[in-house]
């Protein structure tokens, strides 16, 4: 697996942006779960999408597929959580959470595979 610094960095700073768009829309303390939330899930999904790379070239389409399919799911996720704007933690936590888990569980599973 290889990692390209740079495209990390610019996703990573894209995520920063949407992160802070949607927040700009959320009022009280719900206002930095959703910046540092959607930060985090944004950003991890995005890097795969477009900063790593694999050996074999059937196993890196495979992870960017999945990085982007994952990555439209949180944004919608988030933007739902933007507009319902009285959400409990719990429930972001879950959501959120457990969408990036299972992100990070197929993408790990994906690049073990020798194809």
């Amino acid at each position: 697996m290889k990692i390209n610094t740079f495209t990390s960095i610019l996703s990573i700073a894209l995520a920063g942006i949407i992160a802070f768009f949607l927040s700009f829309y959320v009022s009280g303390e719900n206002k930095w779960i959703v910046g540092i939330g959607s930060l985090l899930t944004l950003g991890i999904s995005l890097a795969g999408t477009v900063s790593l790379s694999f050996d074999y070239d059937r196993t890196t389409t495979l992870t960017r597929i999945t990085s982007g399919v994952f990555f439209v799911a949180l944004l919608i996720s988030q933007i739902i959580f933007t507009a319902i704007n009285s959400f409990l933690l719990p429930t972001y936590v879950l959501v959120t959470g457990g969408l990036t888990i299972l992100y990070a569980m197929l993408v790990y599973r994906i690049s073990r595979s020798k194809h």
